[in-house]
């Protein structure tokens, strides 16, 4: 359902109308409406196998014990990461990382 505050072809309306139309904010201002730009390829095996490493990634740092996740948190910010999770995920993918193992912390 679209956020409006005024009409609604309005330079302020903005998500979607009916699975039909998709209204959004440009960076230079004023709105665009578009239809729903939807996917016609199929997912290359490359594409599968990463977003499934993503999610195992995902999975396993909200598994982990909270102070871990500080640890991690302390090493991200020395590291020039913004948050542990950030760190986590890179490490995950740098050391090529596969479910149910988990990335070393880095020195």
């Amino acid at each position: 359902m679209p956020k409006v505050t005024g009409p609604l072809f309005s330079l302020s309306a903005s998500g979607t109308f009916m699975g039909a139309m998709e209204f959004r904010k440009r960076q230079e201002g004023g709105g665009v409406v578009t239809r729903i730009r939807r996917c016609t390829k199929p997912r290359t095996a490359s594409q599968v196998q990463h977003s499934q490493q993503w999610s195992a990634a995902s999975a396993a740092w909200s598994s982990m014990l909270a102070v871990e996740k500080t640890t991690w948190q302390d090493k991200a910010k020395n590291n020039g990461y913004k948050t542990g999770f950030m760190l986590w995920i890179s490490e995950w993918f740098t050391q090529r990382i596969q479910s149910p193992d988990r990335p070393l912390l880095p020195a």
